[in-house]
């Protein structure tokens, strides 16, 4: 495994750290203020969190217990945009960290990550599930073996709960506007990083669980993820078409072995959409 980059500490003549987590929801506030606990139990940092609640159900009310600011927006918003409008409103800080609403902190995940961050040029990213599946390295995942130090790896992608954004990363995730709404928008905020030359660290002892969601099958998300599976191809060149192909057609063979018929039209559905480049949110999460 690689040291990260321990050339430039950011930590250093700096005490204490400051962090500023951004946490997007749709007005589950029993789960953010579950995180928030687990942000301040979890680790020592000096941190700041900010919440974008944000959909039809969206509003001010139950946020009183909170230990942060929220931002509220009656409209969907999808994960990038909520993220941006989180950074935007979010304080200075030394590190901006991105958390899903479902995010489950495992202990010292936190210390682990920012102890881990040695980097102040770089970008790192929380193991998802403690086996690193959600870390990608262009045409395989990474493998390398769980422990619980602050070694780190080279990833290529990640997603967006759990990346540690230094203020540049920031800048360059609050410009993002790619119209994806939901799905491989966390992608092409890594493919941005890495081409303005901010290297990517997975941190494999920093573990960050997460809910499994009950409609996780929902033909809304089969559409966005066939969808922007294309757009994110046009937009970067990443993979090739005959893999695209193959990978969006095993999940069609499955909606049809399943008898989602439903789930089925959405990915054909999106499949077209991304071919004639149609983007923004035209399927709704219901």
């Amino acid at each position: 495994m690689s040291d990260g980059g321990k050339s430039r500490s950011i930590s250093e003549g700096k005490s204490p750290l400051s962090v500023a987590v951004v946490v997007p929801t749709t007005h589950r506030v029993e789960n953010v203020l579950g995180l928030a606990q687990q942000v301040r139990a979890t680790s020592p940092l000096l941190a700041t969190i900010t919440v974008v609640d944000n959909g039809p159900w969206a509003d001010k009310s139950g946020w009183n217990e909170l230990d942060g600011s929220v931002v509220v927006h009656q409209s969907y918003l999808g994960a990038e945009q909520a993220f941006v409008l989180g950074l935007k409103s979010a304080p200075s800080a030394d590190w901006y960290l991105l958390l899903d609403h479902d995010a489950d902190l495992h202990e010292m995940c936190l210390a682990t990550l920012l102890a881990a961050a040695t980097d102040s040029d770089a970008v790192y990213s929380a193991n998802q599930g403690g086996d690193g599946r959600a870390w990608n390295r262009g045409n395989g995942l990474a493998s390398e073996p769980m422990d619980l130090t602050t070694e780190t790896v080279a990833v290529d992608f990640a997603p967006w709960s759990g990346l540690l954004l230094n203020p540049r990363a920031a800048d360059i995730v609050k410009s993002q506007d790619s119209g994806y709404f939901f799905g491989w928008d966390d992608y092409l905020a890594c493919w941005r990083l890495t081409h303005t030359g901010i290297q990517i660290w997975g941190v494999p002892g920093a573990v960050i669980g997460n809910d499994r969601l009950d409609d996780w099958l929902a033909p809304w998300r089969a559409y966005y993820r066939a969808r922007n599976h294309v757009l994110f191809h046009r937009e970067t060149g990443f993979g090739d078409m005959a893999t695209l192909l193959r990978v969006r057609g095993k999940d069609l063979y499955g909606a049809f072995a399943d008898r989602r018929l439903d789930r089925a039209s959405a990915m054909t559905r999106g499949f077209m959409d991304g071919l004639m480049n149609r983007r923004g949110a035209r399927m709704v999460p219901l």
